[in-house]
């Protein structure tokens, strides 16, 4: 099942912007995104993609269960006389209200919504008491995960080495979600990359002058469609994912399961991905191709505090039309 799913996850998000159009068609799995989004936010930049994972996966868990369509990720139940939309909308519940007990009263008012549109009483309350069996299970597969771990290593700095950014954190952040446990990856490092360039190659300085000629707020050689693309994934791309498989479900009307299907193998796929970047990052403490304190090489030069593309102050375009121009060119 594992290797089905990585196969799947890994091509989800690719797919899923294929579907940018306008229209969104709402179900239970979207309508608990939506509710989920704004706790989300508020959480520290890697969580979300966990919080997501845990959550969509815990609603799919749950409908499968009712319908029995798909071989479940971890989950053994069959509830077949349940309804599967009460199922999906406590499974959400269940873990928000884990992630965030201090907005039980705002979850609980939500999901006291989204049960009274199933009329059935009985198979409503037979969705209910699924979800605690289901919730239970996933949350104790990811209580060891390692994203709680605390993990502080030393990194010494240097020519080519891991610098602070100026005005940002003086230690790397979130090292130890190089050690958390994948969903569907094998480890970690599955896709871990070779070693980066040399300092003193000119495949290095190359990297270097490309970075800061394309990634200046006001670059001459950045295309329209650079910027397009720079300005769109300011925003966290885990979020951008969740606008990009509403619009494909509305392009393609998907039944219940197979809706929460999408949703949890497209975060479990984004949390794997997090878990790699970070597993990458921390595997060599290369500093990468970003404006260092004095030129590393004579052909790479340095500029003074350029302000780049994602800078807040460099955003005086509005963006509000880019997925609308990416999804036209997507469609001609």
């Amino acid at each position: 099942m594992k290797k089905l799913l990585t196969r799947n996850a890994i091509a989800c998000g690719a797919l899923l912007f294929l579907g940018l159009i306008s229209g969104v068609r709402s179900d239970v799995i979207t309508d608990w995104n939506d509710i989920a989004i704004p706790l989300f936010r508020k959480a520290p930049s890697i969580f979300p993609p966990r919080q997501f994972a845990l959550m969509h996966v815990a609603q799919f868990e749950a409908v499968n269960a009712v319908v029995g369509k798909y071989t479940p990720y971890v989950v053994n139940l069959a509830a077949p006389g349940a309804s599967p939309e009460a199922a999906a909308a406590q499974a959400a519940h269940d873990i928000l209200l884990r992630f965030y007990p201090t907005n039980q009263p705002a979850l609980d008012a939500a999901l006291a919504t989204s049960l009274a549109a199933v009329a059935d009483g009985t198979a409503r309350n037979n969705g209910v008491i699924l979800v605690a069996a289901v919730a239970t299970q996933l949350w104790n597969l990811r209580a060891s995960d390692g994203a709680t771990l605390t993990v502080s290593n030393a990194f010494p700095g240097g020519p080519g080495l891991w610098l602070p950014t100026p005005g940002g954190v003086p230690t790397p952040i979130l090292q130890q979600y190089a050690y958390v446990t994948p969903w569907a990856l094998r480890c970690a490092s599955q896709f871990r990359p070779g070693p980066p360039p040399a300092l003193t190659s000119a495949q290095w300085a190359a990297d270097f002058n490309e970075i800061k000629s394309l990634g200046v707020a006001n670059s001459t050689t950045r295309t329209p469609e650079q910027t397009d693309i720079g300005l769109f994934i300011i925003d966290f791309p885990f979020f951008l994912l969740n606008s990009a498989a509403k619009q494909a479900l509305a392009a393609k009307p998907m039944s219940l399961v197979d809706s929460a299907r999408v949703f949890a193998l497209m975060h479990m796929a984004a949390d794997d991905a997090g878990i790699t970047v970070f597993d990458c990052k921390y595997a060599t403490t290369f500093g990468g191709p970003r404006p260092p304190s004095a030129p590393p090489t004579p052909t790479a030069t340095t500029p003074r505090a350029p302000t780049p593309i994602g800078c807040r102050c460099a955003r005086r375009h509005r963006i509000r039309n880019i997925p609308a121009r990416i999804a036209s060119s997507a469609r001609r």
